[in-house]
């Protein structure tokens, strides 16, 4: 199997351990990895690796398909949201040629964009944070919550936290979703499925710190609440 890792440049540990994996298993895998820039760091645990432009550049396309031919690729797996928007945006192209280790592309555009996120949430009856409009934000209202909704930009790096009307004028932006703030313990749950939507794993685990706005540490829990609420959005 010919599996292509799309922006790996952050993900060297992954592929260390993938690397590894392979070796004390015996796995007949080549890893082919893209990235702009190539990094000692992981360039040891590759079969090959491809410079490429950025997944915005109008040539970034053309580079992957050739990727995709010339080492007869049967699996993309992304590493990032801009490559996730990339796939959406290309699918009907790159879905001829390869396949893809992600979920459906509609599960995808409604991920992407947090609007679309909540309708979902709402739909199967799951809490999450209130919305308000900005013209009909009340002083009881604040603290809120200021990010973007994913309808433009996939990458919604973080948030602003607006304790008052002053800081509402001031993150005043189009694209951008308002929320009530909820102070508490910030979890990310990894969840995998298999092609036919049984979940293989699901993992919580408390965010303890961040790198560019992705969790970069964490301590995994056992959570039948988080779990649940998992398995209902799958």
């Amino acid at each position: 199997m010919n599996i292509l890792f799309l922006s790996c440049g952050r993900s060297t540990y992954f592929l260390k351990e993938l690397y590894n994996w392979k070796k004390i298993k015996k796995k007949k895998l080549r890893v082919i990895t893209s990235d702009t820039t190539s990094l000692p760091t992981y360039l040891k645990f590759t079969d090959k690796n491809y410079l490429v432009k950025k997944t915005t550049d109008k040539k970034y396309l053309k580079q992957i398909l050739k990727i995709i031919n010339d080492e007869k690729i049967d699996y993309i797996l992304p590493f990032n949201d801009f490559d996730i928007k990339f796939i959406i945006d290309n699918h009907n192209i790159l879905s001829k040629k390869t396949n893809f280790f992600l979920s459906n592309e509609k599960s995808l555009s409604l991920s992407l964009n947090k609007i679309l996120t909540k309708n979902v949430l709402n739909q199967i009856n799951l809490k999450n944070p209130k919305n308000f409009k900005i013209d009909s934000v009340k002083l009881k209202d604040f603290p809120l919550v200021a990010k973007k909704t994913g309808n433009k930009d996939p990458v919604t790096k973080g948030f602003n936290l607006i304790k008052n009307f002053k800081d509402l004028k001031r993150f005043k932006q189009n694209n951008q979703l308002y929320e009530k703030f909820i102070k508490g313990t910030e979890y990310t749950t990894d969840v995998l499925c298999d092609k036919y939507n049984n979940p293989v794993f699901i993992i919580p685990r408390i965010r303890i710190s961040t790198r560019a706005h992705v969790s970069d540490k964490g301590v995994t829990i056992y959570d039948k609440s988080i779990i649940s609420d998992a398995k209902k959005i799958i």
